[in-house]
C-alpha cells in the first residue's frame, strides 16, 4: 500500500541560555537567553506499507515527512547589557524551523477474528 498525508503539526521547544566567556568589551560573563516556545505549522508526507507474507500479521512500513513551522521573531534577553547585546539588553532574532524525517518500522497487527459486531 502507498499513501500520502498532510496536515497541521505543532512542536514545543525548550528554552536555551548561551554563555559568552570571551567578550573583550565586557569583562564579566554575559549570557543570552531564549525562552521556551511552541510553534504551529504544517506537514506533508508519504510512505509505503508492505505485508510480510512469511509471517501473517507482520507489516514493514516506511515513511518520510517534511514539517515547516514558518518564520518567527524571538526576543532574546541579555544578563548584562554590553557591546553587541542591544539597547537595554534586548535582542531580536528571526528564525525559520523545518524538519525532515524518515522512519522505518516493523509492525505486528493482532487480527483476532475480524470486526466486532454488536448482537441485540
Amino acid at each position: 500500500m502507498t499513501y500520502f498525508n498532510g496536515g497541521y503539526t505543532q512542536a514545543h521547544f525548550e528554552g536555551s541560555t548561551f554563555l559568552n566567556t570571551n567578550n573583550p568589551a565586557a569583562p564579566l560573563l554575559t549570557s543570552i537567553s531564549l525562552g521556551s516556545h511552541t510553534r504551529d505549522g504544517w506537514f506533508l508526507g508519504g510512505g509505503t506499507e508492505y505485508a510480510v507474507s512469511q509471517l501473517p500479521g507482520l507489516f514493514w512500513k516506511n515513511e518520510v515527512r517534511f514539517s515547516d513551522f514558518g518564520n518567527k521573531t524571538h526576543t532574546l534577553t541579555c544578563s548584562a547589557p554590553a557591546a553587541g547585546c542591544g539597547l537595554g539588553g534586548v535582542l531580536t532574532q528571526t528564525s525559520r524551523v523545518y524538519e525532515q524525517k524518515a522512519t522505518t518500522e516493523l509492525v505486528y497487527r493482532f487480527n483476532w477474528g475480524g470486526p466486532v459486531v454488536a448482537k441485540y
